[in-house]
């Protein structure tokens, strides 16, 4: 039964049969959030891991949501860093060590949005303009 339902869930999160699944598909706002952190992280410090050692100033291996706040508005970032905070300091510290936000780094979005693009264009019975297939 247990196998059955985990079937039934994963079917659920992956209705496209992808063989994988999206944070955007089952939450929207949390997915907007963390692409935009990223991409920003991305634009300013080559990485989130370049954006944390810069942030983490005093070296302790954590980073204060008051850190966060100073080293986000320094650099433009416009987001929602309480929600952003929140989400991933998972041991409910207060405040967030590299372990909790290296992950991002592996995170293509790119390529995640052409795989979306590629599924929807099969759904459709489109043939997709791209011609070649990235690899991840």
């Amino acid at each position: 039964e247990t196998e059955q339902s985990m079937a039934g869930l994963w079917r659920a999160l992956d209705p496209d049969c992808l063989g994988w699944i999206a944070l955007r598909n089952f939450d929207a706002k949390g997915h907007s959030v963390i692409a935009e952190f990223k991409l920003w992280a991305d634009r300013h410090y080559g990485s989130v891991w370049g954006a944390f050692k810069t942030i983490d100033g005093n070296g302790s291996g954590r980073c204060s949501l008051r850190e966060m706040r100073k080293a986000c508005k320094e650099k433009g970032f416009s987001g929602n860093l309480e929600e952003l905070f929140n989400d991933f300091d998972r041991d409910g510290s207060g405040a967030l060590s590299a372990n909790e936000l290296r992950f991002l780094d592996s995170w293509d979005l790119e390529w995640e949005e052409w795989e979306l693009n590629q599924s929807h264009d099969t759904r459709l019975g489109r043939r997709s303009r791209k011609s070649t297939v990235r690899s991840r």
